[in-house]
């Protein structure tokens, strides 16, 4: 226990003994975070450059460019096209938008704007387009709203019209049936009108005409017997005056008294009045029966006529009864058929007011947006910093234990006692454990730093179990302590180590969801990616820091980050025994075999010098280098030809390096020839020095 707490002291002196250093690996994590949280503390975004064009001055395009002007956005209207996209290639303008030309809300026209973005600039790029489409959506949600306002506006008119038509259709079909009505009584009324003749009529006027011409006859007849009469009566009368005037001889014979004469006189005078009165009398009648008769017989060819234009005029109006009937016939159909379109129009009227009165959405805006998107945190609204505050622990987390775990592992690997170190009777995993406990107390400090300002500013809104989020960063910092141990173990330079602790964070960071979403990779991609341990720490902290989620509901995913970190732990240990190995094998005169532990020299120096025909010694490669470089080619043939090499058998005698022997005898370049053997020597004066070092000035542990 106690070599593990002289190794942590060692550690802590390394870091220490420069001061600037020291001040780096400490302070440097602390100073990056402090501003990346100072870059992201805010809600909101700045400075966002929007060019835009314009293909006419359409009133439309100035209210976009005014909404966007009133929500802090920088638009610029360029003078073309090509000017606008240029301006996003150079970087002037985030975004540039073309609006389309003729741009009018207008029937069976399409309005489309378009975005021209740099989509290679993807941590910014979607955050602009949402933005940007955001505020259009917002002005064109405006335009519907109004369209659709429109819209109602017709429906309603037309549904008022629809009602007032059904009670126009209702109306007109009461005198439909009225009118019907009126048909059927006119009908009955046609029906009852006898527009027939009696058959017994033309006889009637036949046999009356007969019976007067009979009569006439008869009169005719009667007259003469009155004339006959008339007549004999005359001559009766004549005989009888004649005979008075003899009857008056006669009373005057008969000495009658005066007043009986005069009285028989009075009478036969009586008598020839009487009798002159009667034949006047029956020739006025006679005259009168004759006119009578005439005017009768005028009044029945009168009747006759008129009783055969009746017959012909009761005919034609037989015949248009019938035709009237037929068309009466015909406008029942009409009406009829009116009446079944009627009832259609009226049905689908009131079906269409039914569907009016029915539509579940009458609201302008509910209609122009039927499903409205709402946007809300499970967590309380802050700032940027406070979302990322659980990637910003894991990135400290991340590449702090990286870089400072590989960083001690060099740096004890390339110190002037790592030879010593191997050799001492401590065993090798009491080294390990203390550069790994070193780690954890260096990276432990810095988190209990952050996380006592983290809960000093954010107490009302970091709510989670301090237990919980202690042990997931104890896990996380292993993981990657020992990650970062297994790379400074497995590289042997500082610089190399640096970067590969840089990359492999790097890689890390980069196959996580901290820039771009998993679902915007490849699905196989993805799968792996969900795998990282910076995306399930990511996942982890955030649930637990942000949710306060408990241990229960974490602890399959911490178990994959132990195992991560154990099997980490075990390729360390075989890493570092692999080191270690080549390090004894490369930095010693001996290089161990496993089956029989031979030694094996490893010449460093000529074991003799080569000795030239002009009297000269050439005692390393180096000079042998520099020989070949200015010797004569007369003089270079007379050492090296097809046949002999007196150069490469000379390395091979003098150096024991076979290997070095037969490559450069392979190589036939004179150029190429001096340049192996000044990387051979300054290969072995590499080691001649780390020799020399090894050798004093060592640490005691």
């Amino acid at each position: 226990m106690w070599k593990i707490f002289a190794v942590i002291l060692r550690n802590i002196k390394l870091l220490t003994r420069s001061k600037l250093s020291g001040l780096i690996v400490i302070a440097g994590p602390l100073f990056i975070m402090f501003l990346v949280g100072l870059a992201f503390n805010t809600s909101n975004i700045y400075s966002i450059n929007i060019a835009a064009y314009k293909h006419d001055n359409s009133p439309l395009s100035d209210t976009f460019i005014s909404q966007l002007r009133q929500n802090k956005f920088s638009v610029s209207v360029m003078d073309s096209l090509d000017e606008c996209i240029e301006s996003v290639r150079w970087g002037a303008s985030h975004i540039c938008i073309e609006f389309p030309a003729d741009f009018v809300i207008t029937n069976n026209k399409t309005n489309e704007i378009n975005f021209y973005a740099d989509t290679s600039q993807m941590n910014i790029v979607y955050l602009v387009l949402d933005s940007v489409s955001s505020e259009l959506s917002s002005r064109a949600s405006e335009l519907s709203e109004g369209l659709t306002q429109l819209i109602l506006d017709t429906v309603d008119s037309a549904r008022e019209m629809i009602t007032n038509n059904t009670a126009l259709l209702t109306e007109q079909g009461a005198r439909r049936k009225s009118a019907l009505a009126e048909i059927d009584s006119s009908e009955s009324e046609l029906d009852g009108l006898d527009l027939e003749l009696p058959s017994s009529a033309s006889s009637d006027v036949d046999s009356l005409s007969d019976s007067i011409d009979e009569l006439s006859d008869k009169v005719d007849e009667l007259s003469d017997n009155a004339d006959d009469a008339v007549s004999e009566f005359r001559s009766l009368m004549s005989k009888v005056e004649n005979n008075a005037e003899d009857l008056v001889d006669e009373l005057d014979d008969a000495n009658l008294s005066t007043s009986d004469a005069e009285a028989i006189l009075d009478f036969i005078n009586d008598s020839r009045d009487s009798l002159n009165r009667i034949e006047e009398n029956l020739d006025n009648a006679n005259s009168n029966i004759s006119d009578q008769f005439s005017a009768i017989h005028s009044l029945l060819s009168d009747v006759s006529r008129n009783i055969d234009k009746a017959s012909n005029l009761l005919g034609k109006a037989s015949d248009a009864r019938s035709s009237v009937k037929e068309k009466f016939k015909s406008i029942r159909e009409d009406i009829n058929k009116s009446e079944a379109i009627a009832q259609q129009i009226l049905s689908g009227y009131n079906a269409l007011a039914s569907q009016i009165d029915s539509l579940p959405v009458t609201s302008a805006h509910s209609i122009a947006r039927p499903v409205t998107t709402s946007i809300k945190s499970v967590s309380s609204e802050q700032s940027n910093l406070v979302y990322m505050f659980p990637a910003l622990i894991m990135l400290l987390v991340m590449f702090m234990p990286l870089l400072l775990s590989s960083t001690l592992v060099i740096m004890e690997r390339k110190s002037m006692a790592t030879f010593r170190n191997f050799c001492t009777p401590t065993k090798d995993i009491s080294f390990m454990l203390g550069t790994f406990i070193t780690s954890l107390l260096v990276v432990g400090i810095q988190l209990g730093l952050l996380l006592s300002i983290a809960v000093f500013f954010f107490k009302d809104v970091l709510v989670f179990n301090p237990l919980v989020l202690v042990l997931v960063l104890v896990v996380l910092t292993v993981l990657f302590t020992v990650l970062g141990m297994a790379i400074g173990y497995f590289f042997s330079s500082e610089e190399t180590v640096t970067l590969a602790s840089i990359s492999v964070g790097s890689l890390l960071l980069l196959l996580s969801d901290f820039i771009l979403p998993l679902e915007s990779m490849p699905p196989e991609v993805a799968s792996l990616a969900s795998y990282n341990p910076f995306v399930i720490g990511t996942d982890i902290l955030r649930q637990v820091v942000l949710f306060d989620f408990g241990f229960w509901r974490i602890y399959d995913r911490l178990y994959i980050l132990l195992l991560y970190a154990v099997a980490l732990f075990l390729l360390t240990i075989i890493v570092q025994k692999i080191m270690k190995y080549r390090f004894l094998r490369l930095y010693t005169r001996f290089n161990v075999n496993k089956k029989d532990k031979k030694a094996v020299s490893l010449q460093l120096e000529p074991s003799e010098p080569l000795k030239l025909d002009d009297g000269s010694e050439i005692k390393t490669l180096g000079e042998l280098a520099e020989k070949l470089e200015s010797i004569p080619t007369k003089k270079y043939e007379q050492y090296v030809s097809e046949d002999s090499d007196a150069f490469a058998d000379w390395i091979r005698k003098s150096y024991g390096d076979a290997s070095l022997a037969a490559k450069f005898a392979r190589t036939k370049s004179l150029k190429k020839r001096v340049r192996l053997l000044r990387k051979a020597q300054k290969k072995r004066d590499k080691l001649i020095e780390k020799r020399k070092r090894s050798g004093g000035n060592e640490e005691k542990v």
